[in-house]
């Protein structure tokens, strides 16, 4: 390449040649480095397993009381759970009875269809 940027004996077409010539800027080459991954490493990642966490023995009372405690927890969110549901099915009905008392008194105005 001389100063400019442009190859002596380089091959180029006709639409490269013009765009050397207005262009001021130079092309040079890109080179990507990827590092390399040493295999010891990994080697070493590998051999090193997790040691596993033994879990402290409790003693049977503490496990039942345990159990016992959650199992008593879910029957409370159960119980709790089943008063919600009644509770909006006797809302429901209520509205469905008020609706129905406001056609009956008024039925011009809360008819579906207006004429």
């Amino acid at each position: 390449f001389n100063s400019l940027g442009r190859g002596g004996n380089k091959k180029n077409t006709g639409i490269d040649m013009a765009h050397e010539e207005t262009s001021s800027f130079q092309i040079s080459k890109i080179e990507i480095i990827i590092p390399k991954i040493e295999e010891e490493s990994e080697k070493k990642k590998i051999s090193k397993k997790k040691k596993k966490i033994k879990k402290k023995c409790l003693p049977p009372s503490e496990i039942l009381t345990r159990s016992l405690a959650t199992a008593l927890k879910l029957v409370q969110q159960q119980h709790i759970e089943e008063k919600r549901r009644q509770k909006d099915e006797e809302i429901r009905k209520l509205a469905l009875k008020q609706k129905e008392k406001m056609i009956q008194s008024n039925p011009d105005r809360y008819s579906r269809v207006i004429l």
